[in-house]
């Protein structure tokens, strides 16, 4: 926090006497230009928003990226299947990578369904404060002020929704239903998978959690072959309160590949 502190507050605070600033162009130019409030104008408390949205962002986005790699290096067999469509998607967009092209490897959004169901954020969803009394159908009586909310870990796990659930499969999304899932990716919302909420209250940064845990996993599956560590296995998880986080420690062997597509990304991306 004092870090993200000292960075941002001399910056806030010109910003916040300059008359007709330029536009904003970061988070936190974005939030103080927005601000109703004298609190929400406060450099000191933006700088604190800021860090809830590190937070609940950059580390989430960190950990499925690893897990996915983690479960592809568990299971190697998919590695190569989701290798041979970002070659050919590359060889389709003549190495120009841009929006459709990440949003159109199937495969590979197959593959990070898979993964954060079986690696979920968080073993919760939903939080809610109940505003009344109410009865459910079971004859459960809940009263205003009690707290409920969703086991979407165990959901995750549900043989009524999914066929074998306790086999992870890569490709299950994209074999069970094509259409269906393309109809709805990895950033869709879904009531089954609790991805990224619901509703008003879905999460609004999937779409950049999306795209930029897809362009990483491209050029790493490109370049690179990876393998879990000799008498290791796969590492397990750890929780904080009902928040799920990978072992401190994991490890993952990677060996650079001799052959791969020479993916490079233009200095502007087309996203």
């Amino acid at each position: 926090m004092k870090r993200i502190a000292d960075f941002a507050i001399p910056s806030l605070k010109i910003r916040k006497n300059t008359k007709n600033p330029a536009p904003a162009n970061t988070s936190l130019e974005f939030m103080l230009d927005k601000a109703q409030t004298e609190q929400e104008r406060d450099p000191r408390f933006l700088a604190k928003l800021q860090s809830a949205l590190n937070a609940g962002g950059v580390h989430p986005t960190a950990i499925l990226v690893v897990n996915t790699l983690l479960d592809l290096a568990k299971h190697p067999k998919y590695q190569e299947k989701l290798r041979e469509e970002i070659r050919q998607k590359n060889v389709e967009v003549s190495g120009n990578w841009d929006q459709h092209a990440f949003d159109t490897l199937y495969k590979l959004d197959s593959a990070l369904k898979e993964s954060l169901r079986f690696n979920p954020a968080t073993l919760t969803a939903y939080s809610r404060e109940l505003l009344m009394d109410c009865e459910l159908s079971s004859g459960l009586r809940l009263r205003k002020g009690q707290l409920i909310c969703v086991p979407s870990c165990s959901k995750q796990k549900d043989e009524n929704i999914f066929a074998e659930p306790d086999k992870y499969d890569a490709l299950r999304s994209y074999n069970e239903d094509a259409n269906m899932h393309r109809a709805r990716p990895f950033k869709s919302l879904d009531e089954h998978a609790h991805r990224w909420g619901a509703g008003r209250s879905a999460c609004p940064g999937r779409f950049m959690a999306n795209i930029i845990v897809t362009v990483i996993l491209v050029r790493l599956l490109d370049e690179y072959d990876f393998q879990l560590a000799p008498s290791r296995g796969r590492p397990d998880s750890t929780m904080t309160h009902e928040f799920i986080w990978l072992t401190l420690g994991a490890r993952l062997m990677v060996k650079r590949r001799v052959k791969n597509s020479g993916i490079v990304y233009g200095t502007v991306a087309q996203i």
